[in-house]
């Protein structure tokens, strides 16, 4: 039996969950961790607090495939645990329309994200959120305020590659 803690609305109210699948176990320490770091990164960053990661090789960066997109149809994500949006991003004819998850409802309605251009990795394996199967991962960079998108400063061809 496995035991691990589940943090609900903020860090005072948890519960332990108990698994006997080692690797439901594995998922839901990878979520706390997650939610941990949600929870602190906003704090760290308004007292100027710098996180810095163990240093990366470049061939690290060179096995990403992070491309140009287009948001072309947003829904609002209701089965999420957390509040998110449902999104369908065209990569162009190489790659096509792909499916992600983003906790970006802070800062964006969902008026606003149609039309607009966003940087994603297009070459994780595809990730089953609730009813939900996200193929890329939108790239957003954390402030206090919510996850801000990150796209071009200027329009360009759908697919494009970071490099």
């Amino acid at each position: 039996m496995y035991k691990v803690l589940e943090i609900n609305e903020g860090i005072r109210n948890w519960e332990l969950v108990k698994f006997k699948d080692k690797t439901k176990f594995a998922f839901q320490c990878y979520r706390l961790i997650l939610k941990v770091l949600n929870l602190l990164i906003p704090n760290f960053l308004e007292q100027g607090v710098t996180i810095v990661k163990q240093e990366a090789e470049f061939e690290n960066f060179a096995n990403l495939d992070i491309r140009v997109g287009e948001i072309t149809k947003v829904k609002k994500f209701a089965e999420a645990r957390d509040d998110a949006y449902k999104l369908w991003v065209d990569f162009g004819t190489e790659i096509g329309i792909k499916k992600s998850s983003a906790q970006i409802t802070e800062l964006y309605q969902i008026d606003q994200l149609k039309g607009k251009q966003v940087l994603a990795v297009v070459n994780f394996p595809p990730k089953q959120i609730a009813d939900f199967m996200s193929e890329v991962l939108v790239l957003g960079v954390y402030t206090k305020s919510g996850v801000v998108l990150v796209g071009p400063e200027q329009e360009v061809k759908k697919g494009a590659k970071l490099g």
